[in-house]
């Protein structure tokens, strides 16, 4: 007994540290790029079928990301997840901005219905697509921190529990809840 306790210990060689934050980029640009392919399909294609398996995929990637993207950039998540209302904004009596929604939503209800406007779901999904390349080329997560994480994970559940369950997110679909299940919270 006494000699097997003054044997010199084994060195063991520890696994290099993972690189949590590298991981969670090529992830969420691995899934940004996904997304944009599949919106990009939408907009070569008039077939009604096409356009709504397209749309299904693209809305699947997009959830996706939503954890990160309503974090990394909060404008652009507007943009890209906004109900289909004109937005008007006025600065003063003389200057006043109307812009029409180009989002997700807007793709939904241009698509699932019974006449399609297929000249406006290729204008649609093309300035979601180039917005998609966008955030993939000014995408940079290495800042980080764990703490940060957290409130990703915290937002995306308070998320879930108001636009998910209130079907907010999937007006004519109505598929918030099942939509719930893709937007995964880092995982």
């Amino acid at each position: 007994m006494l000699l097997s306790s003054c044997k010199q210990s084994q060195k063991y060689n520890s696994p290099k540290p993972l690189n949590v934050n590298q991981t969670l980029q090529d992830l969420y640009l691995q899934d940004l790029k996904e997304c944009k392919q599949y919106v990009l399909q939408l907009s070569s294609t008039s077939d009604h079928d096409s356009l709504e398996h397209y749309y299904s995929a693209a809305r699947n990637s997009f959830k996706r990301i939503e954890p990160l993207l309503s974090f990394q950039d909060r404008n652009n998540y507007n943009f890209l997840n906004a109900t289909n209302i004109l937005n008007v904004e006025e600065e003063d009596l003389t200057d006043i901005k109307i812009t029409e929604p180009h989002s997700f939503q807007t793709l939904e209800e241009l698509i699932f219905t019974d006449q399609l406007d297929i000249k406006s779901i290729h204008i649609t999904s093309n300035i979601i697509a180039s917005r998609l390349e966008l955030l993939s080329k000014n995408t940079d997560l290495s800042h980080y921190q764990p703490y940060h994480i957290l409130w990703i994970v915290r937002k995306q559940i308070v998320r879930t529990a108001t636009t998910g369950v209130t079907g907010f997110d999937s007006p004519v679909l109505e598929s918030s809840l099942q939509d719930a299940v893709f937007a995964r919270a880092i995982t």
